[in-house]
């Protein structure tokens, strides 16, 4: 299978740790992924991922890991090694994070990619903004 890596980011107003904590809380994960993408705590650092998109649907278990020291998330498609991927945390000023997203996902399904990876962040950002913020 060929595949390709996605890179997205996005500046969010909150503080980096927030963000990160948001991003790797299994409780909150299922609040910030993209339409069509479901994923259900299955035990400790394994979660089920359904999708349906399109014409495609399917499911995979996937490996989740978190660095806290780095502010990262990790997973990793436990049939398909390949696919997989991290979100990053860092400081980006005031008050204010950068997250970064890279995803490893088959080369054919370019636009689908994208267009979820900026959907997640913006649903990130969106959870992020509704519980942590003040407003």
């Amino acid at each position: 299978m060929s595949t390709k890596e996605y890179h997205a980011t996005r500046e969010v107003a909150a503080l980096a740790e927030v963000v990160y904590n948001t991003a790797g809380d299994l409780d909150r994960l299922r609040r910030w992924l993209p339409a069509g993408v479901t994923a259900e705590h299955l035990e400790d650092g394994l979660v089920l991922v359904r999708w349906r998109l399109g014409g495609r649907q399917g499911e995979t278990r996937c490996a989740l890991s978190t660095d806290d020291e780095r502010l990262r998330v990790e997973w990793r498609a436990q049939d398909v090694p390949e696919v997989g991927g991290w979100l990053e945390v860092g400081q980006a000023g005031a008050g204010a994070s950068r997250v970064e997203v890279c995803v490893t996902a088959p080369a054919d399904v370019h636009a689908t990619v994208e267009s979820l990876t900026e959907s997640a962040l913006t649903h990130l950002q969106e959870e992020v903004d509704e519980n942590f913020t003040a407003g």
